[in-house]
């Protein structure tokens, strides 16, 4: 699976609802501002429901740089269970809740950083927050949608960047050829 960031396909939305944590002589996090970015699966057919997030060093004083990557699913261990078509009961465990991702490379800070984010950033507004993100996100790639998918996207809803539109007639617009395919 490759994912892609929310940010890359909503930069407005994501510029206003981007989450946060400045650290300042913390034991094990070096001091400076970190950014949680979501990312979600490209794939269209795919309904993991889960977001992959990249924990970025933003601080002026340092070269933006990834430091962890957090792997994070919403749902409840049924849903993994059916989804993944008999995968390994200890492989699914990835799947359901905060945990870093091995696929990817770990600063030696992640595991302080991945404590930080449970305990401080990830709460009942976040976890909202990436459901609605990755329905959008999988509205806007043409995904069959659920009913309860589509409900989160908020289609006729005004759009979270603030233009006044809503949602599918702003950012949630799709390109004319992936609506109505492409035209020779």
């Amino acid at each position: 699976m490759t994912y892609s960031g929310f940010y890359a396909h909503f930069e407005k939305i994501a510029m206003k609802q981007v989450r946060s944590l400045s650290f300042r002589n913390h034991q094990d996090i070096p001091d400076g501002d970190y950014a949680f970015m979501p990312m979600y699966c490209d794939d269209k057919t795919c309904d993991c429901r889960r977001a992959i997030i990249a924990v970025l060093q933003v601080s002026p004083e340092f070269r933006v740089g990834q430091v962890a990557t957090i792997s994070y699913g919403w749902e409840a261990m049924s849903f993994y269970r059916k989804w993944s078509h008999g995968m390994p009961e200890d492989m699914l465990k990835i799947f359901k809740g905060p945990a870093l991702d091995y696929m990817n490379i770990q600063s030696p800070h992640a595991e302080a950083l991945l404590e930080s984010f449970i305990t401080t950033a990830l709460d009942a507004v976040y976890i909202e927050r990436l459901k609605k993100q990755y329905a959008m996100f999988k509205h806007k790639q043409g995904m069959k949608m659920t009913p309860e998918l589509l409900k989160l996207v908020g289609i006729y809803e005004p759009c979270p960047c603030g233009s006044g539109k809503v949602f599918n007639l702003c950012c949630g617009k799709k390109k004319f050829s992936e609506r109505f395919g492409r035209r020779r």
